[in-house]
Formats: structure tokens, sequence, C-alpha cells
């Protein structure tokens, strides 16, 4: 099972590297303390997440107003 789980993660990172290059915006919410299958945690990640994006993307903002 292991070899398995080890494959399908492999596969996934080379994903994620082909999209983070294609992306104008990638963002890498603090999830790490959640386990892969903790599905009991997704409203807590859903919120983690949108808590996340809404500050990194208020960053971006002000970089782009100091930019005008």
């Amino acid at each position: 099972m292991n070899v398995i789980l080890a494959a399908t993660l492999l596969s996934s990172s080379q994903r994620a590297n082909r999209v983070k290059a294609d992306a104008d915006l990638y963002l890498r919410p603090p999830v790490d303390r959640f386990g892969l299958l903790e599905i009991s945690a997704l409203e807590e990640l859903v919120e983690v997440g949108y808590q996340y994006a809404k500050k990194e993307i208020e960053k971006l903002k002000n970089q782009q107003s100091r930019k005008s």
C-alpha cells in the first residue's frame, strides 16, 4: 500500500509543479498540520484556505497599488 501511495503522491507533485509554472498566482495555505485523509477537518481546512487567500490577495493588491 505504501508503494501505491508514494507513486500517487509523486504523480500529484509533478502535476502541481506544472500547474505552478502556468499560474499567474499560486497560493499554498498553511495546512501541513492536517492529515492527508483528515476529512473530518474539511470545514476548518476551507476556513484556513479562505483566510490565507484573503490575506495574500490583499498583499498583492497593495503591491500593485504601490507600482501604479
